[in-house]
């Protein structure tokens, strides 16, 4: 377990401090982040889509399915 000051994130099993996002140093990409930004949109706006909820009543919908069994895999 990495034990460091109170500010800072433990690494360890399930355990971590609070972090003011104040001090919170991240560095990003701005081309990325408006890929991953209209890439959430798109999702976002076929998940509201009748064309969605219909596949997912038929079990047909692979898109969104296929991203959450992903992120179950993480």
């Amino acid at each position: 377990m990495n034990t460091e000051s109170r500010n800072e994130i433990s690494v360890g099993i399930g355990t971590t401090t609070h972090v003011d996002p104040k001090d919170l140093k991240v560095n990003l990409d701005p081309a990325t982040l408006k890929k991953v930004m209209k890439d959430y949109k798109r999702l976002k706006k076929y998940m509201r889509s009748p064309l969605y909820q219909v596949k997912k009543m038929d079990g047909d919908e692979k898109v969104i399915t296929k991203l959450m069994e992903e992120l179950e895999n993480i």
